[in-house]
């Protein structure tokens, strides 16, 4: 069987990139076709294949550029087809690469895993075109043969537009990467802040409150959109996106993690649970319970609160009731739901 694996973008590791690697470890033969790709940005197994990309390969590097360009991936995508000779075509979507021109033999699964591709309206070109490249990539889920998505949220969003069965399959840490430090060895002094997740008003907001407690901070993640936030404060508080190795010791060390993502997968929520380090999060369908302070909203007030709640007990948590949390969404049940829906097909 012929495989191709097809996803927006190749230009930075992120959990996209580690569900692509996810499936080439099952799929040892199979090639690369993807919106945007940067040579040595991700190395392993991605850059050991064959990779193809578009015409857009030199307008994006990351996923503020695609909503940026969005508009001109309908005609991209379009015109670049994905040969007959692939049996398979794996899609892994942000919101649009989905929609890459297919033969009809083809069998197309596609595991929507969310939508930051897709245009926000942040620009004059994206709110120009906002509804037309959403609806067009709407409407290209009609050419995929089998529709995984990562949350019930997004199921229940593509009720009535995808008239087949969707399966809900939870995204995954790479749970052995972040193994339990007892509590006694570090003094647990700093926070983590996911800076990927917030825009400059949150981060002033944050910074006031770290202040205001007298906590040290970090934060963690791609920040190019903090930049102006950067100059004025130390380099060594912005220490960018890191990898598993880096980040674990990060985690392990901290008081606590606090992570606003809106919607999205809360893979770095994950992987300080697994550490066995509590959370202040945004609403989320993915984890709730103990070690898990949930803010209502980005005001101040509501930051505040949940961050209080979190240190007023931060003495009791026991790392292995937190690191529990994560075991779900270990990546080998992951890789068991391809194995299941997949491979036995072949």
């Amino acid at each position: 069987m012929k495989v191709c694996i097809t996803t927006d973008m190749l230009t930075k590791r992120d959990l996209g990139v580690e569900v692509v690697e996810t499936f080439l470890e099952i799929f040892k033969n199979a090639t690369l076709t993807t919106m945007a790709f940067k040579e040595g940005e991700i190395l392993g197994l991605v850059e050991q294949r064959n990779i193809t990309s578009t015409s857009l390969t030199h307008k994006i590097k990351s996923y503020q550029d695609l909503n940026r360009f969005s508009f001109l991936a309908p005609g991209v995508l379009q015109n670049h087809f994905i040969s007959c000779q692939y049996d398979l075509i794996i899609n892994i979507s942000r919101g649009l690469s989905h929609g890459f021109k297919k033969c009809e033999s083809s069998r197309q699964i596609t595991y929507l895993l969310d939508e930051e591709a897709n245009p926000k309206g942040n620009t004059f070109f994206e709110k120009i075109f906002k509804s037309y490249v959403n609806k067009w990539a709407l409407k290209k889920l009609n050419q995929v043969d089998e529709l995984w998505v990562s949350s019930e949220a997004l199921k229940e969003k593509l009720k009535g537009i995808y008239n087949k069965e969707i399966l809900v399959v939870s995204p995954f840490i790479k749970v052995q990467d972040f193994p339990i430090i007892p509590k006694n060895v570090y003094p647990h002094n700093y926070y983590i802040i996911n800076s990927e997740v917030i825009d400059i008003e949150v981060a002033h907001i944050i910074i006031n409150i770290m202040n205001e407690k007298k906590y040290e901070y970090r934060f963690v993640g791609h920040d190019s959109h903090l930049n102006s936030l950067k100059k004025n404060n130390a380099d060594h508080l912005f220490l960018g996106a890191k990898c598993n190795g880096d980040l674990s010791p990060l985690l392990a060390g901290s008081r606590g993690l606090i992570d606003l993502c809106k919607g999205r997968f809360p893979h770095l929520a994950l992987c300080a649970l697994c550490s066995g380090r509590p959370v202040v999060i945004g609403h989320n369908d993915y984890i709730s319970g103990d070690g898990i302070f949930i803010v209502e909203n980005e005001s101040e007030e509501s930051i505040m609160k949940q961050i209080n709640k979190l240190d007023d007990c931060h003495k009791n948590f026991e790392p292995e009731k937190l690191h529990l949390h994560a075991i779900k969404f270990h990546q080998l049940k992951f890789k068991g739901t391809i194995q299941r829906r997949i491979t036995k097909r072949a």
